[in-house]
């Protein structure tokens, strides 16, 4: 699992050209995004999370106040604008395979 400190470098990284801060005030409470991030990815990604209707259950895990739908499309347009090409890049990347040696001995 990636740790915050790593996790806060790469995101810094893919937004420096953006100017977007790390953290965010969602209805006046500080969201922080390596959590947020979390949440997200252990419901399976942006996709799976949408499809299940699992907005709602990120929103609670966050502990954000209140769970309305509102609330709900504000947080995964939010994720999707900040963490979703974060989460192309590194959730779904599979560690690359050791190329085999492809010449023959003769």
């Amino acid at each position: 699992m990636m740790t915050p400190e790593s996790f806060y470098l790469k995101l810094a990284e893919l937004l420096e050209s953006s100017g977007l801060s790390l953290i965010f005030n969602v209805r006046e409470t500080l969201l922080d995004l390596y959590l947020f991030y979390l949440e997200v990815t252990r419901r399976g990604g942006y996709h799976p999370v949408g499809r299940e209707k699992k907005w709602g259950e990120v929103v609670f895990a966050l502990k954000l106040e209140g769970n309305s739908m509102k609330l709900c499309a504000q947080v995964e347009k939010l994720y999707a604008h900040i963490l979703y090409q974060f989460e192309k890049l590194y959730f779904y990347r599979r560690p690359a395979k050791q190329a085999g040696s492809n010449s023959t001995k003769g």
